[in-house]
């Protein structure tokens, strides 16, 4: 088995067929399907369960799955955690239920593995609408840059976190199953729903030693209504999963200080640069969108996540910038 397509699920079973689908269709035939159901409360418009879609989907599929359910939610990190313990392919590939790859995808990026034995092979991610089985281009392509060529050791580092001319995300990536073993035994288990993706990406660069980034198409990201959206916040359990963003930093901040020679002062700096933007996002998405009913409480729960200081630093440079 070459490679382990990963899917994490939570209340996206109107659209995981299609998700299914698109890998039925792949002209790459050594590959394995991993699904980790996060206590899922979601139904298709035929009011089937997760568990009943993938019961369906083996029966028209010879490719392997291994479907499992969380007995209680345990959050996205938590899931690729486990998606990745499970993985029996020498490489994995994440794919979110609600999105979509190209038929030659894995077999295009396994082709680059083969050629040059990286660690981390990343194609291009294209973002835009899907109606009609077609995939309409967005205008803004926010998600897809991608460093075409090949970088070594802690080039691959800088180039994503530093001078950001990678993405910071796992999809469209295929990734050694080593390499993301080896990430997460530097993770300690957390309740984190956002910004999941940077935190394992953070230290499997760290640990690699090859890349190579490809202009092929391989992943077709679905526009969808999630946290970071312009939908309304009319409950807390939101507030919390939109502030646990902040787990990232301070894991990364816990593994700075237990590491200081790892990073430079100015690599330290641009995370740090980092976490403020993520915190700046929380609190103004808060501010604009969250319901007057729960804004108190909800600012609360920002301050408990990020720190009081901290998010008074954001809210300080707002008001000044107002003032100017």
């Amino acid at each position: 088995m070459m490679i382990s397509v990963c899917i994490p699920v939570y209340n996206t079973e109107k659209v995981l067929e299609r998700c299914l689908e698109s890998l039925a269709k792949q002209d790459f035939d050594s590959f394995e399907i991993v699904l980790v159901n996060d206590c899922s409360p979601g139904k298709n418009e035929k009011n089937w369960s997760c568990s009943k879609i993938i019961k369906k989907f083996k029966k028209t599929t010879k490719i392997p799955v291994n479907y499992l359910e969380n007995a209680h939610n345990l959050g996205t990190l938590e899931v690729r955690r486990t998606l990745t313990y499970e993985a029996k392919g020498e490489f994995i590939f994440f794919l979110d239920s609600d999105d979509i790859i190209p038929p030659n995808a894995l077999s295009v990026l396994y082709k680059e593995a083969v050629k040059t034995d990286a660690d981390i092979i990343h194609g291009t991610l294209i973002s835009g609408s899907y109606e009609d089985g077609k995939i309409t281009k967005g205008e803004k392509q926010r998600l897809n840059k991608t460093y075409i060529g090949q970088l070594s050791d802690h080039d691959i580092f800088t180039k994503t976190f530093i001078e950001k001319q990678d993405a910071m995300i796992l999809c469209s990536k295929l990734i050694k199953t080593k390499l993301l073993i080896d990430a997460f035994e530097s993770i300690p288990f957390t309740y984190c729903i956002t910004a999941e993706d940077y935190l394992i990406l953070f230290f499997a660069s760290l640990n690699a030693h090859s890349y190579s980034g490809i202009e092929d198409e391989v992943y077709y990201y679905i526009n969808t209504e999630g946290l970071t959206s312009t939908k309304k916040i009319t409950d807390l359990e939101s507030c919390v999963k939109l502030s646990t963003a902040s787990s990232v930093f301070t894991i990364i901040k816990t593994w700075i200080d237990e590491n200081p020679s790892a990073l430079s002062p100015k690599e330290v700096d641009e995370i740090r640069e980092d976490a403020i933007t993520h915190l700046y996002s929380n609190y103004t998405h808060l501010e604009a969108l969250c319901d007057p009913s729960i804004k108190d409480e909800a600012m609360k729960i920002l301050n408990e996540f990020w720190g009081e200081s901290f998010v008074n630093l954001i809210k300080n440079s707002l008001n000044h910038s107002k003032k100017e």
